[in-house]
């Protein structure tokens, strides 16, 4: 032991001189090779039994802790909205689109087959991100029809691949089944200019539906068929661009446990205050087909309109609802003006919208209700709508319909809408053609499930102290009719006049009622509003009979769309009724009354002139407390 430690003291007496000399460069080093020189000299001899080490010192038990499992890996998107999602999957599709019938069949002979590779992010509510890559192979000729009669053909072969996302929305959803509607946009590269005469890179949008179905715990078999758009985005000239449709087929395979199963409950508040009372939030998928009303837009705006539309409702228990989404637009037909030729004018255009929509759910059960709704939107097109009108519009649209609950979480949906579209610049102007028309809608509503209401008072703040007595709170809805009464309207007396009333009620416990709505007239088109006032002299619990009268202010057209030398009348109403209580939280109204509209001002050509008539109100009130 005495040699081996004069070999260790000379290796520390080594270092020291090395670190002198070196003056700290090799430092690391050197300790390192001292540390691996010293283990190896203290390594016992071959024969030689180590020394054993003296036993620790016995020392307090310490409480041990329990080992806890190791937390799952959780998997987060590089962007914040991908945090959300309930399932990850990779897909892969193979897809084939023939050009469409026409001129691209005549003039664009070229088909097209892809070969597509995507990851997918798919949210709770239905909706779903994808971002993937495609392989893209056409094979076709293209001719240019304004050269020659008998124009020469130009091949159009190329092969490309490109990039982009795709959005879907599940409208209907299962354990074992989707339908679905979804858009796709890749930016593509391809070997030659394509079609021919064109670019090398192009835009390249598919947009339609299909359905995926569930083979195994892990794989989902999904079908669809598309409409595609080629183009560079340039002007025609330089723009050959191609339309096609076709299908695609591909394998989903979902990766599980890479996503968050469960999720906390959002604690965000709505964006807007009015939303945060909603007891039922959906998502609505709907579609709308619209002809022409018959008379002079039947005549001169031979037009069809069909839309494709997704909206976000809140609900409330009320039966008020509040719905905002967007939609796309397709016209087709002509617009007659016989005053300049040529007499008929396409009237094609393909565009799309934005807006707000108001419902109020009339009759409101678990699994019916009864509504009228009014939307209005804002519209951009390809072309001018009508023929000789602008590329913006706005598409205003109401009526009434049923939803009839399918299962949990699915209502089915029919209305019947009247609808409207001007750009606003006024009747009788040149450049803005209007058009009218009916039609009906069907659509699938998607609950999401329970909402969390969030916290309210439950102390009623109404902005009238007076209201804040009130025993009884209700929404009324209510339909007026009146014919013209003899020797008391010189100005129209074949007129009748039709109105649409929704109001909000407060009820008190001596009998008294006061009323606040608005009101609409179908034909001609105006609205307005004002208070009613109404005195029960005979209640009980199952029937009431009243009197009441209300002053209204009128407007030509609608509040919300001001124009120049509009007209403004009073519209006076009064009458005898009874209430009868058809279930707890409705009530059947009836009356007969008289309605007197006063002489107009602010304009010199009322649609409503001085009259007076009588008629009748029938009305369904819903309470709550």
């Amino acid at each position: 032991m005495t040699q081996i430690g004069s070999q260790v003291q000379a290796v520390e007496s080594g270092a020291q001189s090395l670190f002198s000399k070196t003056k700290m460069r090799f430092v690391f080093p050197a300790t390192a090779a001292c540390i691996l020189l010293g283990c190896l000299l203290t390594r016992p001899a071959a024969g030689q039994e180590p020394t054993p080490a003296p036993a620790p010192s016995p020392t307090p038990a310490q409480p041990t802790t329990p080992a806890t499992a190791p937390e799952p890996e959780k998997h987060v998107g590089g962007l914040p909205i991908l945090r959300n999602a309930d399932e990850n999957s990779w897909l892969l599709n193979l897809e084939y689109y023939a050009p469409l019938p026409g001129f691209n069949r005549n003039n664009r002979d070229i088909d097209v087959r892809n070969i597509r590779f995507a990851r997918a992010w798919h949210f709770s509510q239905g909706w779903e991100i994808q971002l993937g890559a495609v392989g893209f192979r056409a094979t076709g000729t293209r001719t240019a029809p304004s050269v020659s009669p008998n124009p020469p053909l130009q091949r159009s072969g190329a092969f490309g691949m490109g990039i982009g996302p795709t959005i879907r929305w599940n409208f209907l959803q299962f354990p074992c089944w989707r339908l679905f509607a979804e858009a796709t946009e890749d930016l593509i590269y391809s070997t030659t200019s394509f079609p021919a005469e064109g670019t090398s890179y192009n835009g390249y949008f598919r947009g339609g539906g299909g359905a995926s179905f569930k083979v195994s715990e892990l794989y989902w078999l999904e079908t669809s068929f598309h409409w595609a758009h080629v183009s560079n985005g340039r002007a025609l000239s330089e723009n050959p661009i191609w339309n096609g449709r076709g299908f695609s087929i591909g394998v989903r395979r979902t990766l599980q446990g890479n996503s968050p199963a469960h999720q906390a409950p959002s604690n965000r508040k709505s964006l807007l205050p009015f939303l945060r009372g909603a007891d039922e939030k959906a998502w609505i998928t709907s579609f709308d087909y619209f002809a022409p009303q018959p008379g002079y837009h039947r005549l001169y705006r031979d037009i069809d309109v069909e839309d494709f539309r997704v909206n976000y409702a809140w609900h409330y228990p009320r039966g008020w609802e509040f719905q905002f989404g967007g939609f796309t637009f397709r016209a087709s037909g002509t617009r007659d003006n016989p005053a300049a030729p040529p007499p008929f004018e396409r009237s094609d255009a393909l565009g799309a919208g934005f807006g707000p929509l108001l419902r109020w759910n009339a009759l409101d059960f678990k699994r019916w209700r009864i509504f009228g709704d009014l939307g209005v939107d804002l519209i951009v097109t390809n072309n001018v709508f009508p023929a000789g009108g602008t590329h913006y519009d706005f598409f205003l649209h109401g009526g009434a319909g049923t939803s009839f609950k399918l299962n949990e979480s699915n209502w089915l949906e029919t209305s019947f809408h009247w609808t409207h579209i001007s750009n606003g610049q006024g009747y009788q102007v040149a450049i803005n053609p209007t058009w009218q028309g009916y039609g009906l809608t069907v659509g699938l509503r998607h609950t999401l499930g329970p909402s969390n209401v969030e916290s309210q008072s439950t102390t009623d703040h109404s902005w009238l102290p007076i209201t804040r007595m009130a025993d009884e709170n209700a929404w009324v809805t209510n339909f007026e009719y009146f014919g013209p009464l003899e020797n008391l309207n010189h100005f129209r007396p074949d007129m009748n006049v039709r109105d649409f009333r929704v109001a909000r009620v407060w009820h008190f416990s001596s009998g008294f009622e006061f009323q606040l709505g608005g009101l609409a007239f179908p034909r001609p088109i105006a609205s307005g509003f004002g208070p009613l006032f109404r005195w029960n002299f005979l209640q009980t619990r199952r029937w009431r009979v009243f009197v009441d009268g209300e002053p209204d202010l009128v407007k030509s057209s609608f509040f919300f769309i001001p124009r120049p030398r509009d007209e403004y009348e009073f519209y006076l109403r009064g009458g005898v009724g009874t209430s009868l209580r058809i279930h707890r939280s409705y009530w059947l109204e009836a009356s007969g009354r008289w309605a007197h509209i006063s002489n107009s001002w602010g304009g010199s050509n009322a649609d409503y002139p001085s009259w007076s008539g009588l008629g009748a109100s029938v009305g369904l009130r819903h309470t709550f407390r």
